[in-house]
């Protein structure tokens, strides 16, 4: 089954989609630091990160520039906060997430089907390589 990292700083949250996603099957890693997610997510290469913005010591978006999903193309990133705006959608995007979900929009049976379908989803195309130039 899948490996996803639920990157949550409140406790008792992680301890809620942890049981969600286990019992649906899902091998799941629990932090609340963006620091010690990098750490994690390089050891235990991740088929998804459930990534909260507001953390200790690296933020969410901190984190995906340190990780740099370029170099991970196969882990899929959705951001799972409370904290939302256009701006902060649009950088999140540009870093590679996939989808961009507000917390308290999901119950855990929710956000468990969520994780489900998102791993199902065909990565997007590669971008075309630029086209040659005629010598």
């Amino acid at each position: 089954m899948a490996r996803v990292l639920v990157v949550e700083d409140y406790a008792n949250l992680q301890l809620i989609y942890k049981e969600a996603l286990t019992g649906a099957g899902y091998e799941v890693d629990v932090t609340g630091d963006g620091l010690d997610a990098l750490d994690i997510a390089a050891k235990r290469e991740p088929d998804l990160i459930l990534l909260d913005l507001l953390l200790p010591h690296m933020g969410g978006l901190e984190f995906l520039q340190a990780y740099d999903l370029k170099k991970h193309a196969s882990v899929k990133v959705v951001v799972f906060s409370n904290l939302y705006s256009p701006n902060l959608l649009e950088e999140a995007k540009q870093l590679g997430v996939v989808h961009y979900l507000t917390k308290s929009d999901f119950t855990p049976q929710e956000l468990v089907a969520f994780v489900t379908k998102t791993l199902n989803e065909k990565a997007p195309p590669a971008p075309d390589p630029a086209p040659k130039k005629d010598a």
